[in-house]
């Protein structure tokens, strides 16, 4: 084993490889070559491409940070949707993954509670509160894979303007639903 190799530069190994040539272009082979070791090294720091994926994922997901969230829950959730749609500009080739594998590693799901908390604080049955959250998350995604073009997503007053105005919307309807039912 390369001394000081390790999972998180595993992953921002597989990361860098993503970003340069879209998720066609990873494998544990590549993610090696990269790293200066044989493919073999990786297995000691994750299980197999799948757990790769995973470990991508969950990185991804772990830098939309709940740190800082105030105010009332809608503006917490727009805050929130903005920090990954950030991500996801910042990783358009990544957009593929994050739109269809779930999240299941212990950060990837940290984030999302923090958002279901966000509404349970305000009193939203927890089925209601996961039911809201994963629709603003589910936006956030589908706006991206609409953008996505060639591994990049346009970054212009219209995407920007598109966005703002859908997640307005969404965010208005979840709050007149949160009404009626609680």
């Amino acid at each position: 084993m390369q001394k000081g190799l390790t999972r998180e530069r595993v992953v921002a190994a597989a990361l860098e490889l993503v970003d340069d040539g879209g998720l066609g272009a990873l494998s544990m082979r590549k993610v090696a070559a990269g790293l200066g070791v044989e493919a073999m090294s990786l297995y000691r720091h994750v299980k197999n491409k799948g757990d790769l994926l995973d470990a991508l994922h969950e990185h991804l997901i772990g830098q939309v940070s709940s740190d800082g969230l105030t105010g009332p829950w809608p503006d917490q959730v727009t805050s929130l949707a903005r920090r990954f749609r950030a991500v996801l500009f910042a990783h358009p080739a990544c957009v593929p993954l994050l739109a269809t594998r779930a999240a299941t590693t212990p950060q990837a799901l940290a984030v999302v509670e923090a958002g279901i908390a966000v509404l349970e604080a305000e009193g939203w049955p927890a089925d209601d509160a996961i039911d809201a959250f994963q629709t603003v998350f589910c936006f956030v995604v589908g706006h991206a894979v609409f953008h996505t073009a060639g591994g990049q997503l346009p970054d212009d007053v219209l995407a920007r303007r598109e966005f703002e105005a859908g997640l307005a919307l969404l965010v208005a309807g979840l709050e007149a639903q949160g009404r009626t039912a609680r």
